[in-house]
Protein backbone atom coordinates (compact mmCIF):
# COMPACT_ATOMS: atom_id res chain seq x y z
CA UNK A 1 0.00 0.00 0.00
CA UNK A 2 1.42 3.27 -0.84
CA UNK A 3 -0.95 5.21 1.35
CA UNK A 4 -1.99 7.81 -1.38
CA UNK A 5 -5.79 7.60 -2.58
CA UNK A 6 -5.79 6.06 -5.79
CA UNK A 7 -8.54 7.69 -8.00
CA UNK A 8 -10.16 6.13 -11.17
CA UNK A 9 -10.49 8.49 -14.15
CA UNK A 10 -9.87 9.00 -17.74
CA UNK A 11 -8.22 12.00 -16.62
CA UNK A 12 -8.41 15.52 -14.76
CA UNK A 13 -10.10 18.77 -15.37
CA UNK A 14 -8.05 21.96 -13.99
CA UNK A 15 -10.09 24.63 -12.59
CA UNK A 16 -9.01 28.07 -11.67
CA UNK A 17 -9.70 31.04 -9.63
CA UNK A 18 -13.07 30.47 -8.22
CA UNK A 19 -13.31 33.49 -6.00
CA UNK A 20 -16.84 32.30 -4.58
CA UNK A 21 -17.58 35.66 -2.22
CA UNK A 22 -21.16 36.86 -0.78
CA UNK A 23 -20.49 39.98 -1.79
CA UNK A 24 -19.49 41.85 -5.25
CA UNK A 25 -16.25 42.80 -6.43
CA UNK A 26 -15.90 46.29 -7.60
CA UNK A 27 -17.01 47.48 -10.93
CA UNK A 28 -18.72 43.89 -11.58
CA UNK A 29 -22.18 44.84 -12.91
CA UNK A 30 -23.58 41.13 -11.75
CA UNK A 31 -26.94 41.58 -9.92
CA UNK A 32 -26.07 38.86 -7.70
CA UNK A 33 -22.35 37.57 -8.17
CA UNK A 34 -22.36 34.46 -6.02
CA UNK A 35 -24.82 33.15 -8.28
CA UNK A 36 -22.62 33.90 -11.11
CA UNK A 37 -19.72 32.05 -9.78
CA UNK A 38 -21.77 28.94 -8.34
CA UNK A 39 -22.96 28.57 -11.97
CA UNK A 40 -19.54 28.66 -13.28
CA UNK A 41 -18.83 26.23 -10.71
CA UNK A 42 -21.26 23.96 -11.49
CA UNK A 43 -20.64 23.78 -15.43
CA UNK A 44 -17.03 23.12 -14.81
CA UNK A 45 -18.03 19.79 -12.06
CA UNK A 46 -20.31 18.89 -14.85
CA UNK A 47 -18.09 18.60 -17.17
CA UNK A 48 -15.98 16.80 -14.93
CA UNK A 49 -18.48 14.26 -14.41
CA UNK A 50 -19.57 14.06 -18.10
CA UNK A 51 -15.84 12.87 -19.10
CA UNK A 52 -15.18 10.71 -16.40
CA UNK A 53 -12.34 13.41 -15.05
CA UNK A 54 -11.25 14.10 -11.70
CA UNK A 55 -11.95 18.13 -10.82
CA UNK A 56 -8.80 19.83 -9.87
CA UNK A 57 -8.53 23.50 -8.12
CA UNK A 58 -5.66 25.51 -8.35
CA UNK A 59 -6.49 27.61 -5.29
CA UNK A 60 -8.59 30.58 -4.37
CA UNK A 61 -11.81 28.73 -3.48
CA UNK A 62 -13.11 31.42 -2.00
CA UNK A 63 -12.23 35.34 -2.38
CA UNK A 64 -12.19 36.70 1.60
CA UNK A 65 -10.75 33.33 3.47
CA UNK A 66 -13.20 33.85 5.99
CA UNK A 67 -16.65 33.68 4.27
CA UNK A 68 -19.45 35.20 6.66
CA UNK A 69 -22.50 34.39 4.54
CA UNK A 70 -23.56 30.60 5.84
CA UNK A 71 -26.17 30.09 3.22
CA UNK A 72 -23.25 30.39 0.50
CA UNK A 73 -21.13 28.17 2.13
CA UNK A 74 -23.83 25.74 2.46
CA UNK A 75 -25.03 26.10 -1.59
CA UNK A 76 -21.15 25.22 -2.38
CA UNK A 77 -21.36 22.35 0.27
CA UNK A 78 -24.39 20.90 -0.95
CA UNK A 79 -22.67 21.16 -5.34
CA UNK A 80 -19.17 19.66 -3.89
CA UNK A 81 -20.88 16.85 -2.22
CA UNK A 82 -23.44 15.88 -5.28
CA UNK A 83 -20.12 15.02 -7.30
CA UNK A 84 -19.22 11.25 -8.48
CA UNK A 85 -15.63 12.40 -7.24
CA UNK A 86 -14.07 14.06 -4.40
CA UNK A 87 -12.55 17.35 -6.06
CA UNK A 88 -8.76 18.70 -5.24
CA UNK A 89 -7.64 21.69 -4.25
CA UNK A 90 -4.59 23.56 -3.64
CA UNK A 91 -5.06 26.46 -0.88
CA UNK A 92 -4.43 29.85 -2.40
CA UNK A 93 -3.72 33.41 -0.67
CA UNK A 94 -7.49 34.34 -0.31
CA UNK A 95 -7.94 30.62 1.38
CA UNK A 96 -5.80 31.91 3.91
CA UNK A 97 -6.40 34.36 7.14
CA UNK A 98 -3.03 34.40 8.06
CA UNK A 99 0.09 32.18 6.81
CA UNK A 100 -1.14 28.90 6.27
CA UNK A 101 -4.61 26.81 6.95
CA UNK A 102 -6.61 27.45 10.24
CA UNK A 103 -9.23 25.64 11.48
CA UNK A 104 -11.76 28.98 11.22
CA UNK A 105 -10.87 29.68 7.31
CA UNK A 106 -13.56 28.35 5.43
CA UNK A 107 -11.72 26.00 3.08
CA UNK A 108 -11.32 24.08 6.25
CA UNK A 109 -15.06 23.76 6.88
CA UNK A 110 -14.78 21.81 3.13
CA UNK A 111 -12.67 19.56 4.23
CA UNK A 112 -13.34 18.72 7.44
CA UNK A 113 -16.91 18.05 5.73
CA UNK A 114 -15.43 15.75 2.84
CA UNK A 115 -16.66 18.03 0.36
CA UNK A 116 -12.92 18.41 -0.72
CA UNK A 117 -9.51 17.34 -0.52
CA UNK A 118 -6.08 19.38 -0.25
CA UNK A 119 -2.52 19.22 0.98
CA UNK A 120 -2.71 22.31 3.37
CA UNK A 121 1.19 22.04 3.90
CA UNK A 122 1.80 20.90 0.45
CA UNK A 123 2.85 17.38 -1.17
CA UNK A 124 2.45 14.55 -2.78
CA UNK A 125 -1.51 14.58 -2.90
CA UNK A 126 -3.59 12.20 -5.13
CA UNK A 127 -3.14 9.16 -7.76
CA UNK A 128 -5.65 9.24 -10.80
CA UNK A 129 -5.33 6.03 -12.61
CA UNK A 130 -7.07 5.45 -15.71
CA UNK A 131 -6.61 4.95 -19.78
CA UNK A 132 -3.38 2.72 -18.58
CA UNK A 133 -1.68 5.04 -16.74
CA UNK A 134 -1.32 6.73 -12.93
CA UNK A 135 -0.41 10.14 -12.86
CA UNK A 136 0.01 11.22 -9.57
CA UNK A 137 -0.90 15.16 -8.43
CA UNK A 138 0.66 17.25 -6.04
CA UNK A 139 0.54 20.33 -4.49
CA UNK A 140 2.39 23.77 -3.46
CA UNK A 141 0.15 26.21 -1.30
CA UNK A 142 0.75 29.78 -2.17
CA UNK A 143 3.58 31.09 -0.10
CA UNK A 144 5.49 27.67 0.16
CA UNK A 145 8.62 27.50 -1.90
CA UNK A 146 8.55 25.22 -5.45
CA UNK A 147 10.32 22.13 -5.00
CA UNK A 148 13.34 22.03 -7.82
CA UNK A 149 12.34 18.07 -7.57
CA UNK A 150 9.26 15.93 -7.03
CA UNK A 151 10.91 12.21 -8.12
CA UNK A 152 9.67 9.67 -5.45
CA UNK A 153 7.30 12.22 -4.01
CA UNK A 154 4.80 9.26 -4.13
CA UNK A 155 7.66 7.02 -2.75
CA UNK A 156 6.50 2.88 -3.80
CA UNK A 157 3.44 4.42 -5.61
CA UNK A 158 6.13 5.47 -8.63
CA UNK A 159 3.10 6.79 -10.72
CA UNK A 160 3.81 7.10 -14.67
CA UNK A 161 3.99 10.85 -14.75
CA UNK A 162 3.66 13.88 -12.08
CA UNK A 163 1.72 16.83 -12.40
CA UNK A 164 1.98 19.71 -9.92
CA UNK A 165 -0.11 22.31 -8.99
CA UNK A 166 1.19 25.93 -7.65
CA UNK A 167 -0.57 29.15 -6.96
CA UNK A 168 2.33 31.74 -7.46
CA UNK A 169 3.34 34.92 -8.93
CA UNK A 170 5.13 33.48 -12.66
CA UNK A 171 7.27 35.21 -14.73
CA UNK A 172 5.50 33.36 -17.63
CA UNK A 173 6.04 36.55 -19.37
CA UNK A 174 9.56 37.73 -18.34
CA UNK A 175 10.64 38.68 -14.56
CA UNK A 176 9.16 41.54 -13.25
CA UNK A 177 9.10 42.64 -9.53
CA UNK A 178 8.00 40.23 -7.39
CA UNK A 179 7.76 37.36 -10.01
CA UNK A 180 9.61 34.22 -8.94
CA UNK A 181 11.28 32.78 -12.58
CA UNK A 182 9.90 29.77 -13.93
CA UNK A 183 12.27 26.72 -13.68
CA UNK A 184 12.21 22.99 -14.42
CA UNK A 185 11.02 20.48 -11.72
CA UNK A 186 12.31 16.88 -11.97
CA UNK A 187 10.08 13.87 -11.96
CA UNK A 188 7.58 16.96 -13.12
CA UNK A 189 5.69 16.34 -16.49
CA UNK A 190 3.17 19.44 -16.71
CA UNK A 191 2.90 22.14 -13.91
CA UNK A 192 -0.11 24.11 -13.54
CA UNK A 193 -0.28 27.53 -11.87
CA UNK A 194 -3.40 29.54 -10.23
CA UNK A 195 -3.29 32.95 -8.90
CA UNK A 196 -2.53 34.62 -11.82
CA UNK A 197 -6.34 35.79 -13.27
CA UNK A 198 -5.18 35.70 -16.97
CA UNK A 199 -4.05 32.76 -19.28
CA UNK A 200 -0.36 33.16 -20.60
CA UNK A 201 1.24 30.72 -23.42
CA UNK A 202 2.76 27.40 -22.14
CA UNK A 203 6.54 27.68 -21.17
CA UNK A 204 8.38 24.68 -21.36
CA UNK A 205 11.41 24.60 -19.01
CA UNK A 206 13.45 21.33 -19.28
CA UNK A 207 11.23 18.20 -18.79
CA UNK A 208 8.62 20.71 -16.96
CA UNK A 209 5.75 21.96 -19.37
CA UNK A 210 3.97 25.10 -17.63
CA UNK A 211 0.76 26.42 -17.77
CA UNK A 212 -1.14 29.28 -16.50
CA UNK A 213 -4.85 28.76 -17.08
CA UNK A 214 -6.29 31.95 -15.62
CA UNK A 215 -9.08 32.36 -13.27
CA UNK A 216 -12.52 30.84 -13.80
CA UNK A 217 -14.06 34.26 -12.11
CA UNK A 218 -12.68 37.41 -13.32
CA UNK A 219 -12.80 40.11 -10.36
CA UNK A 220 -10.93 43.07 -11.65
CA UNK A 221 -11.38 45.20 -14.20
CA UNK A 222 -7.29 44.73 -15.81
CA UNK A 223 -9.09 40.93 -16.51
CA UNK A 224 -11.61 42.01 -18.62
CA UNK A 225 -10.58 40.34 -21.60
CA UNK A 226 -9.71 36.81 -19.81
CA UNK A 227 -12.15 34.05 -21.31
CA UNK A 228 -13.34 32.05 -18.67
CA UNK A 229 -12.48 28.08 -19.14
CA UNK A 230 -11.26 25.11 -17.43
CA UNK A 231 -8.65 22.51 -19.53
CA UNK A 232 -9.10 19.07 -19.53
CA UNK A 233 -5.86 16.88 -19.13
CA UNK A 234 -6.99 13.50 -20.99
CA UNK A 235 -4.24 10.59 -20.22
CA UNK A 236 -5.43 8.80 -23.82
CA UNK A 237 -3.14 11.14 -25.50
CA UNK A 238 -1.98 13.12 -22.40
CA UNK A 239 -3.60 16.08 -24.40
CA UNK A 240 -4.80 19.23 -22.47
CA UNK A 241 -8.13 20.94 -24.18
CA UNK A 242 -8.92 23.89 -23.34
CA UNK A 243 -13.09 24.22 -22.64
CA UNK A 244 -14.42 26.95 -22.29
CA UNK A 245 -16.85 28.20 -19.57
CA UNK A 246 -20.54 30.09 -20.50
CA UNK A 247 -19.99 33.74 -19.04
CA UNK A 248 -20.91 37.07 -19.79
CA UNK A 249 -18.48 39.27 -21.97
CA UNK A 250 -19.43 42.95 -20.59
CA UNK A 251 -19.40 41.95 -16.86
CA UNK A 252 -17.33 45.22 -15.41
CA UNK A 253 -18.32 48.88 -15.36
CA UNK A 254 -15.48 50.52 -17.45
CA UNK A 255 -16.44 54.18 -16.69
CA UNK A 256 -13.26 56.18 -16.20
CA UNK A 257 -10.89 53.61 -17.14
CA UNK A 258 -10.55 55.61 -21.01
CA UNK A 259 -9.34 58.28 -19.36
CA UNK A 260 -5.19 58.35 -19.04
CA UNK A 261 -3.37 59.25 -15.72
CA UNK A 262 -1.74 61.74 -16.20
CA UNK A 263 1.84 61.40 -17.32
CA UNK A 264 4.54 61.32 -14.66
CA UNK A 265 7.21 64.25 -14.02
CA UNK A 266 10.25 62.79 -14.92
CA UNK A 267 11.96 63.91 -11.17
CA UNK A 268 9.34 62.04 -9.72
CA UNK A 269 11.07 60.78 -6.47
CA UNK A 270 9.99 57.58 -4.72
CA UNK A 271 8.83 59.35 -1.49
CA UNK A 272 6.27 61.60 -3.28
CA UNK A 273 4.75 58.67 -4.86
CA UNK A 274 4.38 56.80 -1.84
CA UNK A 275 3.40 59.16 0.62
CA UNK A 276 0.46 60.15 -2.38
CA UNK A 277 -0.65 56.81 -2.41
CA UNK A 278 -0.52 56.45 1.49
CA UNK A 279 -2.71 59.95 1.28
CA UNK A 280 -5.24 58.26 -0.99
CA UNK A 281 -5.83 54.80 1.11
CA UNK A 282 -6.02 57.37 4.41
CA UNK A 283 -8.83 59.42 2.43
CA UNK A 284 -10.59 56.08 2.13
CA UNK A 285 -12.06 56.65 5.58
CA UNK A 286 -13.87 59.43 4.14
CA UNK A 287 -15.47 57.50 0.56
CA UNK A 288 -18.69 56.18 0.67
CA UNK A 289 -18.47 52.32 1.57
CA UNK A 290 -21.04 51.47 -1.15
CA UNK A 291 -19.42 53.06 -3.70
CA UNK A 292 -15.94 52.01 -2.53
CA UNK A 293 -17.29 48.13 -2.33
CA UNK A 294 -14.53 45.82 -2.12
CA UNK A 295 -11.80 48.98 -2.83
CA UNK A 296 -11.70 48.13 -6.54
CA UNK A 297 -11.50 51.99 -7.32
CA UNK A 298 -9.43 52.80 -4.90
CA UNK A 299 -6.64 50.51 -5.53
CA UNK A 300 -6.96 51.72 -8.98
CA UNK A 301 -6.11 55.46 -7.79
CA UNK A 302 -3.14 53.99 -5.68
CA UNK A 303 -1.55 51.91 -8.31
CA UNK A 304 -1.96 54.62 -10.61
CA UNK A 305 -0.08 56.82 -7.99
CA UNK A 306 2.29 54.21 -7.26
CA UNK A 307 3.09 54.28 -11.35
CA UNK A 308 4.00 57.64 -11.30
CA UNK A 309 7.06 57.65 -9.06
CA UNK A 310 9.77 54.94 -9.32
CA UNK A 311 8.73 53.17 -6.35
CA UNK A 312 10.48 50.16 -4.58
CA UNK A 313 8.95 46.49 -4.48
CA UNK A 314 8.71 47.06 -0.80
CA UNK A 315 7.36 50.19 -0.59
CA UNK A 316 4.56 49.32 -3.38
CA UNK A 317 3.62 46.05 -1.11
CA UNK A 318 3.16 48.34 2.24
CA UNK A 319 0.69 50.65 0.80
CA UNK A 320 -0.91 47.56 -1.16
CA UNK A 321 -0.63 45.79 1.89
CA UNK A 322 -2.95 48.37 4.42
CA UNK A 323 -5.61 48.94 1.53
CA UNK A 324 -5.76 44.57 1.40
CA UNK A 325 -6.12 45.06 6.00
CA UNK A 326 -8.68 47.89 5.48
CA UNK A 327 -10.73 46.24 2.40
CA UNK A 328 -10.62 43.16 5.47
CA UNK A 329 -11.90 45.53 7.55
CA UNK A 330 -14.72 46.14 5.86
CA UNK A 331 -15.75 42.84 4.48
CA UNK A 332 -15.86 41.47 8.41
CA UNK A 333 -17.86 44.81 9.29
Amino acid sequence: MSGFPVVPARGVLFIGDVHLWSRRPGRRLDEDFAACVLEKLRFALDAASSRDLLPVFLGDMFHAAREADDGLKARLLRLLLAQPRRAWSNVGNHDVSGLALAESDSLSLLLAAGALHAVPQGGAGVIVEGEGRRVGIGFTPHGVEIPDCVAGAFGDAAPDATVWVTHHDLAFNGRYPGSTALKPIAGCRLALNGHMHVGCAPVEMGETTWMNPGALTRISVTEAVHAPCVWELRFSDWGLRRIEVPHRRDVFDLTGRLVQPEAPRRDAEEGDAFDSAFAALLESSMMDPVAADDGAFLREMIEARLAAGDVSPTARRIVLGLLEDAAGRGASG
